[in-house]
C-alpha cells in the first residue's frame, strides 16, 4: 500500500465512526507540496493526520538539521508549520516513520528534540508519532485500530494507543 491508500483506508475507517473528514478536498491525498502546506491553513483543524515519509536530522543547504514530514519538491511540514496554523490542533498524528524520533546530542545529556516533542512544545496535547520506519500495513493497523478505540469505542487517548499497539503486535 503507498500512502495514498492507506490514508484513504484510515479515513474510510473514521468516516465509519460518524467523525466527518474531509480527505476529498481538505487535504489533498498525493498532492503537491504548496497544495499540502495551504490545506493546513484552510481552516482550524482539531485532529490533524499526515501520512507521507518522515525525515529526522537531514542535512539542509543552510547546514541546519531538519526533521519534519517530507512532502513533493523536498519541502517539509515541521513543527514551525503547523505553530502557524490559525489554531494548535488538539491531536496530531504523524503516520510518518522517524518522526518521533530522539536523538543524544555530542555530549551525551541533551536530547535533539523530535517534531513530536516540538508539537508537544507549542500545545498539541496528543502526538502520534513512530520513532523508526514502521511498514505500510502495520502503519494502515495501527491507524485504523487506534481511530476504531478513540472514536468509536470512546476510549481514552492512552488507551487507544495502547490498543492499537498491541492489535499490530498481535
Amino acid at each position: 500500500l503507498n500512502d495514498a491508500e492507506t490514508e484513504a483506508a484510515i479515513a474510510a475507517a473514521a468516516e465509519g465512526y460518524a467523525f466527518p473528514t474531509n480527505l476529498d478536498s481538505d487535504p489533498p491525498v498525493g498532492g503537491l507540496a504548496p497544495e499540502s502546506q495551504a490545506a493546513l491553513f484552510r481552516r482550524a483543524w482539531r485532529m490533524l493526520h499526515i501520512s507521507a515519509h518522515g525525515i529526522f536530522g537531514l542535512r539542509h543547504a543552510d547546514g541546519r538539521y531538519r526533521s519534519g514530514v517530507l512532502l513533493s519538491d523536498g519541502l517539509l511540514i515541521t513543527a514551525a508549520e503547523i505553530s502557524s496554523m490559525e489554531v494548535v490542533p488538539d491531536v496530531v498524528f504523524l503516520n510518518c516513520c522517524h518522526l518521533g524520533t530522539v536523538d543524544v546530542g555530542r555530549q551525551g545529556n541533551k536530547l535533539a528534540a523530535s517534531i513530536a516533542c516540538e508539537l508537544i512544545n507549542i500545545g498539541v496535547r496528543c502526538v502520534v508519532a513512530a520513532g523508526w520506519a514502521v511498514n505500510d500495513k502495520g502503519a494502515q493497523r495501527f491507524g485504523e485500530c487506534f481511530y476504531e478505540e478513540l472514536l468509536l469505542r470512546r476510549r481514552p487517548f492512552g488507551e487507544a494507543v495502547f490498543e492499537a499497539r498491541k492489535a499490530v503486535y498481535e
